[in-house]
């Protein structure tokens, strides 16, 4: 049941929410959304149309359900657009990036420079699910990632050449 997710559905190219269950299947039986309208709670993999959602589609009218296409044209309720909503950076995308940035200046200390890399990735990776993706972790990501790269590819050399 929809109920139990907070859902997010996309405006105008902006991406509106939560709104509870409830408020989502009422908007779907007004035609406020239309079956083409991307929609987003936890555990789905990015926006996806209503049509792909089970749980929402039971609550799509039937004359919409069966011509999706011409409810896709329709134009949305009028209202004031959205404001674009800032979303704060979090204590865990700020720490993948500090780690990262540590583990990278650090990386011919490799006792270290790995574990740090490692907690830094997936501090990193948890940070960035949701439906934003936040630019510090994704550079925490990726900066873990080099600087677990690096003494692992200095160590294959030090084998490899004696």
């Amino acid at each position: 049941m929809p109920d139990d997710h907070k859902w997010y559905y996309e405006e105008l190219g902006e991406l509106v929410g939560p709104v509870n269950g409830e408020t989502i299947c009422d908007m779907l039986r007004l035609g406020v959304l239309t079956p083409m309208t991307p929609v987003w709670r936890d555990g789905l993999v990015g926006r996806q149309p209503v049509t792909m959602v089970p749980e929402l589609l039971e609550h799509v009218s039937e004359q919409a359900r069966l011509n999706p296409q011409v409810h896709a044209a329709a134009p949305q309720v009028a209202g004031l657009p959205p404001l674009p909503v800032k979303v704060p950076n979090s204590g865990k995308a700020v720490a993948s990036l500090v780690l990262g940035i540590i583990s990278l200046a650090l990386f011919c200390v490799w006792p270290i420079s790995i574990p740090c890399g490692i907690i830094g990735m997936v501090l990193g990776l948890v940070a960035n699910r949701g439906p934003y993706k936040q630019s510090l972790a994704t550079a925490g990501v990726v900066m873990s990632f080099i600087a677990i790269l690096l003494p692992a590819l200095a160590f294959l050399n030090l084998i490899l050449t004696k």
